[in-house]
């Protein structure tokens, strides 16, 4: 049997009989770019790689969750504006300051194609995605 996160195990014991869990998380399906054991991310942002359907559902399951449904975010739309919106400013800032002069230009210019490309996002179904939306009922006790 594999190990149950704590944070599940946490989750399951905090919500009231009938409670749901709502997690937006990483996918096992990568975003950052990281290809290589030694290759390092632009930004460390999160604390794990990402989870697969099958690993998050399983550990759910094992805390003590039933009715678990979980999808894919940040298909193709989404991902590409979370590059314009995010990771391409982040990278500017990781080579220049100089590039805080020029951030609120880009983004009077790329926000409102990322907002755009986000709906699109919302609306579709993904096979893939570079994200994870999960929700879980705890089991009735």
């Amino acid at each position: 049997m594999k190990k149950t996160g704590w944070f599940f195990r946490i989750s399951a014991k905090s919500l009231k009989k009938n409670g749901i869990v709502l997690i937006s998380t990483p996918s096992d399906k990568g975003g950052s770019d990281v290809h290589g054991e030694n290759e390092e991310s632009f930004i460390d942002e999160h604390v794990r790689d990402g989870y697969g359907i099958i690993d998050i559902t399983e550990k759910l399951s094992q805390a003590g969750f039933s009715n678990i449904e979980a999808q894919y975010t940040y298909g193709i739309p989404g991902n590409i504006s979370w590059r314009l919106s995010m990771k391409y400013p982040v990278k500017m800032l990781n080579i220049s300051y100089f590039f805080f002069l020029i951030l609120p230009f880009y983004y009077l210019i790329f926000s409102p194609v990322s907002i755009i490309l986000n709906i699109f996002d919302l609306f579709l179904t993904h096979k893939t995605g570079t994200g994870l939306l999960v929700t879980a009922r705890k089991q009735d006790n």
